[in-house]
């Protein structure tokens, strides 16, 4: 099982992500960020393998996160 997390500022970008995920047995979206610092704050609490992050987000973007 691969774990993922998914960080971009717009939710139904996410929705997207996730149900496209959702079609693959072998994949599980482990927690959804809207910004960068969530991100963070994701990765250093969960456990996962993989993070597909927006680059561009307000804020705290996925490039200085």
């Amino acid at each position: 099982m691969i774990r993922i997390v998914l960080a971009d500022d717009h939710a139904v970008v996410r929705a997207g992500l996730r149900d496209f995920f959702a079609t693959h047995v072998d994949l599980r979206v482990a927690g959804e960020a809207a910004s960068g610092r969530e991100a963070i704050d994701l990765v250093r609490n969960t456990e996962i393998d993989v993070l597909v992050m927006d680059l561009s987000m307000p804020g705290q973007s996925g490039i200085d996160a």
